[in-house]
């Protein structure tokens, strides 16, 4: 940061302005793609979900009980692994349909077809936590 001691400054590669200059902004803009602001919260969460991971992207919609009835995540595989990659806020509570039609709408390659013809493309997912289903964004 711009405001540091010279003598951290004169170690970094890079520096940025100072927290007045918001100088962190920048940085932390440049980790995140643009988002469509055109785009429903839902839309545009999952598009940048899928633009900022560093593999094929699925999402999960897990079913779940309590306060939390339903919870949407988006996960990347990396080294022959599924892990998650972010959550999507807009997704909790949401219906299987909404997450078929923001994924239409963001403009992603899968599920392909019209709304209502995609039910082939859901896989559904178990394991040590709530059941839910799974949707590929990338060509897997």
């Amino acid at each position: 940061m711009g405001h540091a001691p010279a003598i951290v400054r004169s170690a970094a590669d890079e520096t940025t302005g100072t927290i007045d200059q918001a100088g962190a902004l920048s940085v932390l803009r440049s980790l995140v793609p643009d988002v469509d602001t055109t785009l429903s919260s839902l839309a545009a969460q999952i598009a940048t979900a899928e633009a900022s991971a560093p593999g094929p992207v699925v999402l999960r919609v897990l079913h779940g009980t309590g306060p939390v009835l339903s919870r949407c995540e988006a996960w990347t595989l990396q080294n022959g692994h599924w892990i998650k990659h972010s959550p999507i806020p807009s997704g909790v509570g949401t219906t299987m349909r909404a997450i078929e039609a923001a994924t239409l709408e963001a403009g992603l390659p899968y599920p392909r077809g019209d709304e209502g013809r995609r039910r082939a493309r859901w896989r559904s997912v178990t394991g040590n936590g709530p059941a839910g289903f799974e949707l590929p964004l990338s060509g897997l």
